[in-house]
């Protein structure tokens, strides 16, 4: 998926997270944007990376297998208007 500049506001959540696995030790500082989209259109990523990437209804986000701070950035998205 391309995202236009106008499609993409300013990050919602910023967050730093000290990294596990086959990176371990290095500290991530991730910038949390919201970008308006539609699941129709086939989604890119670099798979030498991530083994998958899908659109997930907030209910079925993989909380427990993906990043420790995405509970919160759900529940942030859940009580506004995204």
């Amino acid at each position: 998926m391309t995202a236009a500049v106008e499609d993409v506001g300013p990050p919602r959540m910023v967050t730093v997270t000290t990294t596990v696995g086959r990176t371990a030790g290095h500290t991530d500082v991730s910038l949390w944007y919201v970008v308006n989209g539609s699941r129709n259109v086939p989604l890119k990523w670099n798979e030498n990376e991530f083994r998958e990437a899908r659109w997930f209804s907030f209910s079925e986000a993989p909380l427990l297998r993906s990043d420790p701070h995405l509970g919160r950035f759900v529940a942030k998205l859940s009580a506004t208007d995204a």
